[in-house]
């Protein structure tokens, strides 16, 4: 007859074994550890929230601030803070056109500038957080900043800064040690390479900042020209040296605002020339417009012309 083998019985565990088990049990499950977010988000062209950045230039008082309030009358643009470094509000007064809406910021420096842009940061993070929170701390903001009760926050979604050559003064003026306590009389050292450097890195960091934001930009810059050994000229933005051409870069519609001879009406045309030629610099990344010009530039007839604003009317874009 077969045996069956049998199983040894397993030794109870001894106490140092038992303390060891009980220690296991005893000792507390680790969290997991938060999964860090991505560096950056991949996203399709239809997707991105597009905005525009466009740059306005031309001589003094040809209507680049006007140009730019037009936006007043796109909705989607709205709320809209203005920069404004050279008191040209003024345009924007008595007009067909709702311009009391935009919220002015008057700025007498450069580090003034750094501030309202370290405002719209932290405002575009609250806008976009579209929470009772945040809603409280847009409106607590804007208490601040107003001295009023807001209760109801403004969401900007439109800055226009006015104008870029007054604010590179005032870049220029804070290296210099120039202040507003200076007197006119004091005699200034002129600005040397070492300065003129600075001033570069400063004014490209500034424009390229005011670009990321997630906000429509629209910025006013006078003119100036060079000549050829013809003596023709070539306008351009009014900024020093390659600044010029840099700041360009950064924006996708470049225009040149001219104006033309009264007509028998007494009006005034003007045309934006958004396309270069050897008599003026400009640019547009918009595939969608083939026009070289917009003949009385309106915001709203730009977005529509280059495809950020569907509309059942033609925008009036020029081909010649």
């Amino acid at each position: 007859m077969a045996q069956t083998a049998t199983v040894p019985k397993r030794p109870p565990p001894t106490k140092a074994q038992e303390q060891e088990q009980a220690k296991a049990k005893a000792k507390p499950v680790e969290p997991a550890k938060p999964v860090k977010a991505p560096a950056f988000k991949i996203t399709s062209i239809p997707e991105a929230e597009r905005y525009i950045k466009l740059l306005v230039y031309g001589e003094y008082g040809v209507g680049k601030t006007r140009l730019c309030g037009t936006a007043v009358a796109v909705p989607e643009m709205n709320d809209i803070l203005l920069i404004d470094a050279e008191s040209g509000t003024l345009t924007l007064v008595d007009d067909a056109l709702p311009f009391d809406k935009i919220s002015v910021v008057q700025v007498k420096t450069y580090r003034q500038v750094s501030k309202v842009h370290q405002f719209l940061k932290l405002h575009c993070q609250l806008r976009d957080q579209d929470t009772k929170e945040s809603e409280a701390k847009l409106a607590e903001i804007e208490s601040q900043l107003t001295d009023k009760d807001v209760t109801k926050p403004k969401h900007f979604r439109t800055v226009i800064v006015d104008s870029l050559s007054e604010v590179e003064a005032y870049c220029m003026n804070q290296l210099l040690g120039i202040t507003d306590t200076t007197s006119l009389d004091e005699e200034g050292v002129p600005p040397e390479f070492k300065e003129y450097k600075i001033n570069n890195g400063m004014m490209r960091r500034m424009v390229r900042d005011f670009r990321n934001l997630p906000m429509n930009l629209l910025v006013t810059c006078a003119q100036t020209f060079t000549e050829d050994e013809m003596k023709r000229k070539q306008f351009m933005p009014a900024l020093t040296g390659q600044l010029r051409g840099q700041v360009q870069g950064f924006m996708d519609v470049v225009g040149y605002l001219r104006a033309g001879n009264p007509n028998d009406a007494g009006d005034i045309p003007r045309a934006l020339f958004v396309q270069p030629s050897g008599r003026w610099q400009a640019k547009c990344r918009f595939s969608a417009f083939k026009g070289i010009r917009f003949d009385d530039p309106h915001i709203k007839s730009i977005l529509e012309a280059v495809g950020l604003r569907k509309s059942v009317t033609k925008a009036k874009a020029k081909g010649g």
